[in-house]
């Protein structure tokens, strides 16, 4: 009878030992969830600061979806301009080369159509 009551002695203190962990891990879980949602309040608390501090000193971006687009399509114009204008300067130095070109090669066609007589027909 003694191994029988030993053996139940054992399971009690088994299932107080389980109840015991259970308990302290309940304990550390609310904790820790108590400590994440302040850890969330507190984001939230610094992002709506930081939100009211761009509104108060009026920085960009802070306003409305419209805006936000209103810009993008600014930036947009700007950008095909800019690309634009490098086009141009592009084509204005090609075509600077080649009236170099023509300009040191005029002479001597000139030369060369006066030597043989020939006239261009008016």
């Amino acid at each position: 009878m003694k191994n029988g009551h030993d053996m139940s002695e054992n399971d009690a203190d088994q299932e107080n030992r389980h109840l015991e962990a259970r308990a302290s891990w309940t304990k550390e879980r609310l904790s820790l969830q108590l400590a994440l949602q302040m850890e969330q309040e507190l984001d939230q608390c610094r992002a709506d600061l930081r939100v009211e501090r761009d509104r108060k000193s009026g920085i960009a971006g802070v306003g409305t979806e419209g805006d936000r687009d209103r810009i993008q399509r600014l930036y947009g114009k700007y950008l095909r301009a800019d690309s634009y204008r490098k086009a141009l300067v592009y084509q204005k130095k090609y075509l600077l080369l080649l009236l170099g070109g023509v300009q040191d090669c005029e002479p001597t066609t000139l030369a060369l159509i006066a030597r043989i007589r020939v006239y261009p027909l008016p």
